[in-house]
């Protein structure tokens, strides 16, 4: 069974437009935990079976999408600065 708390937060995916991840398989993960919560799109879907460590440019096109889907799409370096430090935040808080 696949648990929600083992994904990177929803905060440090819309930051990886900026900072990203440094594991290929947490771009799948973060859109598995989309999916989960309920935000299942097309492009979130695609991601979510991305799995290939070959292949980093078509995995950020589609987190890109993925973001446009979410409404993201656009963001200020002080916007994913801040999600990124809030995405770190919560992992920090949930002890990983």
């Amino acid at each position: 069974m696949i648990t929600v708390d083992k994904y990177p937060s929803f905060w440090s995916g819309i930051a990886a437009a900026r900072y990203p991840f440094a594991d290929v398989s947490d771009y799948s993960s973060w859109a598995c935990g989309l999916i989960e919560s309920g935000h299942d799109t097309e492009n979130v879907c695609i991601l979510a079976g991305l799995f290939d460590e070959d292949n980093r440019f078509e995995i950020d096109h589609w987190h890109r999408m993925a973001l446009r889907d979410l409404g993201y799409s656009d963001l200020s370096e002080r916007a994913a600065l801040l999600a990124h430090l809030r995405g770190c935040a919560e992992e920090l808080l949930a002890g990983r």
